[in-house]
């Protein structure tokens, strides 16, 4: 089986929307009724819509006098019963007198408003745009795996309608039910190639540009001679146009006020299949296979890898039983999957189904990855890797080695494989008669299976302290592995007085051990010396792991409802509704800056303020402040080339071009890393100018930041509490603190010494016109100088800081990343940004960029982390 390969669209030689449309048309009618400007126009192959179609705001009470006044249609159709009703429209089935069969028709519905009735009930313009895209959508989607559509109408009573095939047979919901129970011959197999024919027909719809972005198994067909049908494609887009909708998704306080209260609707409150309320009214599919990112509200990510995401979902229902994040049976209110969706991803498969195939674990794991950058690219790659485990052969998601091939190479060649193990059999018994003539074969059995254990040891003994450098962060998704992985070292521990009883007797010369042997016991016992510390602290993360909600989230509810309640109304985020962080704490708003802030519990102990001041009384104990920055319009960088000319600001450089891009709101720390918190993290000194020593009679404390640190070094820092590198744009956004200026406070000069610490008089070779002396000849305690606008300290000196970024000589003019990510992957240096107490003023400009190894360290350099917002 193979899934095809996805063609581009061809381009017509004149849209069919550029003519015009004949007087008794449909399309004409239905601009009578509703309004010219309805259509959408949306046209797959030409690639573009109807030219200059405006939003569609207006026009609301005219489409209600219209629809009231006129009447089309006959009587081809026999309504028979309504098969399903959704917050758009109902499916009915009806009787085609014409051509004598029945088909499904999708009727457009007013709030409350019957299916059928002599009025129809009112419309809004944009609902009945979305109702048109739908049909036209669908109606385009030409794939054995898509439902046709037959007719676009109005119906007697000017409702609108359009018909398709009506597909009997059952949803892949109520196949996995079968097939977890055994029933009706589905098998793994049988259920996989569902999987592949959704697959193919995702490829399909992405090569024509349309994401679904509510796949689900309810919305999947699968009809009685094999037929499978991807439904449903009420909510789907088609990529480069104008999104008419509003996928943000609503709080569970506004959703249960929006929410219009039935009988039916309260019978199915607490189960998994209530849908969540979107801000445009929408009711979108069940949270447990939806995408984080559109969780998130993150909706301009959405793409092809966001269905990719749905259909892995659907895998790890397939494979593990259960939905992902809902145990089989359970009742959970939907905004509680949608909480857990946001806090991580959902229980290991292998935990629920310890036999379930490595392979399809594998495909299920990099299909649902949190960053969409590591899922397949779009289904065909899924569908390949699945087609490969059917086949077996290997998997693009699973590490490829030797005994694995071998292994499936066995499996797909049994006839070859069993003919070989014939001829093994044949010459074991043979020479099995020989060797059981020998007086010794139990104690050279006995010999050997001692040194394959030995050597098991041995090899599980490194890997051991190999991966647990592995295990960060300590939270639900790592939580599994860690329990692995203290019951493989309990279990080679317990195994350590046999080895040092074998020791000694090989030494007293009371054993036939080889010096070999002996080298490899003593080996092996110098890792389990280092074994017992290191279990000590995978328990240690295991143990924060699991409280880690219950920490941050559960016991600190009245303080996120605050948080949320002060973001939500300051004019400084704009309106962002604030969901709880896991691994997070709220502090409060900083009183100069009233931006809110927060702490890492990873990272430290809770930071206290002082009553007078408001500062921070900081140790080297002190956990990372984070400070949440709204983000928004921003231009980046200071020069502009204009032919023969440059603009922008005197000592500019041409690597700074201005960028324009928006940037999503993110948390940013607000002072850069300490020495403290660097040891406590990752239980090593670095810095050359070290805590606890003395250089040139300025002593350095666990306050002092971080430096001699490699970008890899502060990546994996970064990685083990949960937080990451900033990009450059974001660096540079958090630097200027909204000032378009060379530096926070302008582009004036101003005495260096209380604003921040670069290079003064103190320094050897210091130029005539630094005069000012800000008390530091090298780096100082984080915080000692004034912060800037967002109350961030130390950004234009102290120490370079580490950006998560490539560098790239000359950057696009626009970023459409909503982050600013350069995503250039093949670059050899990354980014570094910021001044330090080594540098002149020209240097700690706001826009200055520096690029270095990322396996290099330098004692001017450090970092400041940053974290997503969720």
């Amino acid at each position: 089986m193979s899934a095809p390969e996805p063609q581009p669209s061809q381009e017509p030689a004149e849209s069919p929307e550029s003519a015009p449309s004949a007087p008794g048309s449909f399309v004409e009618r239905v601009r009578r009724i509703y309004g010219k400007d309805v259509d959408p126009g949306i046209s797959l192959d030409s690639g573009e819509g109807a030219p200059g179609a405006p939003a569609r705001t207006r026009h609301t009470m005219e489409l209600v006098a219209r629809l009231s006044r006129h009447q089309f249609g006959g009587g081809r159709y026999l309504l028979k019963e309504e098969i399903a009703r959704g917050g758009m429209g109902a499916i009915l089935k009806v009787w085609d007198q014409d051509l004598r069969r029945h088909l499904a028709m999708k009727v457009i519905l007013g709030k409350g408003a019957p299916a059928v009735g002599p009025e129809p009930a009112p419309l809004d313009e944009a609902s009945v745009a979305r109702f048109l895209e739908e049909a036209q959508i669908t109606g385009q989607l030409d794939h054995p795996g898509v439902v046709p559509v037959h007719e676009l109408g109005l119906d007697s009573a000017g409702r609108l309608y359009f018909t398709m095939r009506l597909v009997r047979g059952r949803d892949l919901k109520q196949v996995l039910q079968l097939l977890h129970g055994g029933l009706e011959g589905w098998t793994l197999t049988r259920a996989l190639g569902v999987l592949l024919k959704v697959c193919e027909a995702m490829a399909y719809a992405h090569a024509k540009g349309v994401i679904h972005r509510d796949l689900k198994p309810s919305n999947i067909m699968v009809g009685r001679f094999g037929e499978v049908y991807v439904m449903d494609w009420g909510l789907a887009r088609v990529l480069g146009r104008p999104d008419p909708r509003d996928l943000r998704l609503k709080d569970e306080s506004a959703a249960r006020v929006s929410a219009v209260i039935t009988d039916r609707t309260e019978e199915r409150a607490e189960t998994p299949s209530s849908p969540v309320v979107t801000l445009d009214g929408a009711v979108i599919g069940t949270p447990s296979y939806m995408p984080p990112e559109q969780a998130m509200g993150r909706i301009e990510e959405l793409g092809p890898r966001s269905d990719v995401y749905s259909v892995g979902a659907m895998l790890y229902h397939l494979l593990a039983g259960q939905m992902p994040y809902l145990p089989s049976g359970a009742r959970t209110p939907p905004y509680a999957v949608l909480n857990m969706l946001l806090h991580g991803p959902p229980r290991p498969v292998q935990e629920l189904r310890p036999g379930a195939p490595d392979e399809l674990v594998a495909i299920c794991d990099k299909a649902m990855a949190r960053d969409p950058a590591r899922r397949y690219a779009n289904t065909l790659e899924m569908a390949r890797d699945i087609e490969a485990f059917l086949d077996r052969r290997p998997v693009s998601a699973r590490p490829h080695t030797l005994w694995y091939a071998l292994r499936l190479a066995v499996q797909r060649n049994r006839t070859l494989a069993a003919t070989v193990a014939a001829a093994a059999v044949l010459v074991l018994v043979l020479t099995s008669v020989f060797i059981l003539r020998l007086e010794s074969e139990v104690e050279q059995k006995s010999t050997a299976l001692a040194k394959s254990e030995r050597l098991a040891d041995v090899m599980t003994s490194e890997a051991l302290l190999r991966q647990a450098g592995d295990l960060y962060p300590p939270d639900a998704q790592t939580a599994g592995r860690m329990s692995r992985w203290l019951e493989l070292a309990d279990g080679v521990l317990g195994r350590r007085g046999a080895y040092e009883q074998a020791l000694q007797q090989a030494r007293a010369g009371a054993s036939a051990a080889t010096a070999q042997e002996v080298q490899e016991v003593e080996r092996l016992l110098a890792n389990l010396d280092q074994l017992p510390a290191v279990r000590d602290d995978i328990r240690e993360r295991l143990e924060r792991a699991r409280r880690l909600e219950t920490e941050t989230i559960t016991e600190q509810q009245a303080a996120w409802e605050a948080a949320a309640r002060y973001v939500g109304a300051t004019d400084l985020y704009h309106g962002l509704q604030l969901r709880p962080q896991l691994g997070l704490i709220p502090l409060g708003p900083d009183p100069a800056s009233r931006l809110y802030e927060f702490y890492s519990v990873l990272s430290g102990d809770r930071p206290q303020r002082d009553g007078h001041s408001g500062r921070y009384i900081l140790t080297p104990d002190s956990a990372v402040i984070l400070v949440l920055l709204p983000g928004g319009d921003f231009r980046m960088g200071t020069y502009e080339d204009r032919g023969e000319q440059s603009v922008g600001e005197p000592g500019r450089l041409e690597n700074e071009r201005y960028v324009f891009l928006r940037l999503r709101p993110f948390f940013m720390s607000k002072y850069e890393l300490t020495q403290g918190q660097w040891l406590r993290c990752m239980n090593a000194r670095e810095a050359l100018y070290s805590m606890d020593s003395e250089t040139g009679g300025e002593r350095f404390t666990g306050m002092n930041p971080i430096e001699n640190v490699s970008w890899l070094q502060c990546a994996e820092c970064a990685r083990r509490l949960d937080l990451r590198l900033p990009t450059e744009a974001q660096w540079e956004y958090a630097c200027r603190a909204g000032s378009p200026t060379p530096w926070f406070w302008g582009a004036d000069g101003i005495d260096w010494g209380i604003v921040d610490n670069i290079r003064d008089r103190s320094v050897a070779g210091a130029a005539d016109w630094i005069t000012w002396d800000d008390g530091h000849r090298y780096h100082a305690p984080v915080g000692s100088f004034r912060p800037n606008d967002f109350g961030l300290y130390d950004m234009h000196g102290n120490v370079t800081e580490w950006c998560d970024d490539w560098y790239l000589p000359r950057r696009a003019e626009v970023n459409n990343h909503p982050d600013g990510r350069c995503e250039a992957v093949d670059g050899k240096e990354r980014i570094g940004r910021g001044g330090c107490y080594a540098f002149e003023p020209s240097r700690c400009r706001s826009g200055f960029r520096l690029a270095a190894d990322p396996r290099g360290r330098s004692l001017y350099r450090g970092v400041r982390l940053a974290r997503d917002l969720q």
